[in-house]
């Protein structure tokens, strides 16, 4: 029998074809016959409602955006799925581009990786890395790298670093660094540094430096420095050191200088300027030095100098002088000079008065009690008699 085709004889059945090579010319629903070409043949094919068993693969480099295809298991009847408009997976063979929406977004042609929900949402700059959920979410500048939930989540300047969870996460400026939990995290400037869990948490100003937790927390002003926990931590002004556990921590004002635990703690004036544990601790005043242990510890008046353990402890007077341990201890008055190398404690005195304890008592008899000034050894003595 010649050849025969279906085409041309729609009603003839497998049995009267004979180029049909088939194992079981008896079929079940959804049963294919495929047609080979080399033999000229029919011939048995896959089960697959319809499906041929095999399809063509062509390789391709094309620069064009293509989409994954899915199945939901394994066998008969099966469906092949793309998503292509919702939230689809993505790539370009040709660019190496991978993009899982909301997920994961990588970008060759502009060198930036996103990974973690909605992280780098918008476009990211040239070069900008966001990893974490929500990381680097919209206006991400070049170069910039954004590490941990909601850091650098909105606006993070160029070539700008934040490392922890919600660091830098509103308006950092470029060039900046911010690591640690919630560090610059709303309005951090140009140029600055924030290191430690709320390290320059709000409104840190242009080149300045925090480093400690809670360090510089809220209101850290231009070029100001603090280092330590809690240093500078609310309202420190502009060009301000604090150095040390809660130095300069409430209300260090502009150009004041504090390094020791808890000096210049509360309310350190301007220019000020306390070192030592506890010096100047409390409402130290305008341009007012202390320096040692509990140095102009409380309330130390404008201009007022005090230098050694204690000196000018409490209340020391303004433009008022005390040098040596305890010296001017206790209420010291304003315009007084207290000079003590006794070890001991010396009292308030008058205003406008210098105290100097201890002279050496020498019998010059020049009456007692006189003092007299040495040339030759820059001594002063009292005589005895």
């Amino acid at each position: 029998m010649a050849p025969q085709s279906f085409s041309s004889n729609p009603d003839r059945t497998l049995n009267q074809l004979t180029n049909v090579e088939i194992d079981d010319l008896t079929l079940a629903t959804g049963d294919v016959i495929i047609y080979d070409a080399p033999t000229s043949r029919w011939k048995n094919g896959v089960s697959g409602g319809g499906s041929a068993g095999t399809v063509d693969i062509t390789d391709t480099d094309a620069n064009a955006t293509y989409y994954p295809t899915l199945v939901d298991g394994a066998g008969a009847g099966k469906v092949i799925h793309a998503d292509t408009t919702t939230t689809p997976f993505s790539i370009n063979p040709n660019l190496g581009d991978i993009n899982l929406a909301e997920t994961i977004k990588i970008e060759t042609g502009t060198s930036t990786t996103a990974i973690g929900r909605r992280a780098g949402a918008t476009p990211l700059g040239v070069g900008a890395t966001a990893i974490g959920n929500q990381a680097g979410e919209t206006n991400m500048g070049a170069q910039a790298v954004a590490v941990g939930n909601s850091s650098g989540n909105n606006s993070i300047g160029a070539n700008s670093v934040a490392v922890g969870h919600k660091s830098g996460e509103t308006s950092q400026g470029t060039n900046s660094v911010a690591i640690g939990h919630e560090s610059g995290q709303t309005g951090m400037g140009i140029e600055s540094v924030s290191i430690g869990n709320g390290s320059g948490k709000t409104t840190m100003s242009n080149q300045s430096v925090s480093i400690g937790n809670d360090a510089g927390n809220t209101n850290m002003s231009y070029s100001s420095v603090c280092i330590g926990r809690r240093a500078g931590n609310a309202n420190q002004g502009n060009t301000a050191v604090s150095i040390g556990s809660s130095a300069g921590a409430i209300g260090q004002l502009a150009g004041a200088v504090a390094v020791g635990y808890q000096a210049g703690e509360n309310t350190q004036g301007v220019f000020a300027t306390a070192v030592g544990r506890l010096a100047g601790r409390t409402t130290q005043g305008r341009n007012a030095t202390s320096c040692g242990a509990g140095a102009g510890q409380e309330r130390q008046r404008d201009n007022a100098t005090a230098l050694g353990h204690e000196a000018g402890f409490d209340r020391q007077g303004q433009n008022s002088i005390a040098i040596g341990q305890y010296a001017g201890r206790n209420i010291q008055a304003s315009r007084q000079i207290c000079l003590n190398a006794s070890g001991s404690v010396m009292g308030a005195g008058n205003t406008g008065a210098c105290y100097i304890n201890t002279l050496r008592g020498v019998a010059h008899a020049l009456g007692v009690g006189v003092v007299k000034f040495d040339p030759l050894t820059f001594e002063l003595t009292y005589s005895t008699n």
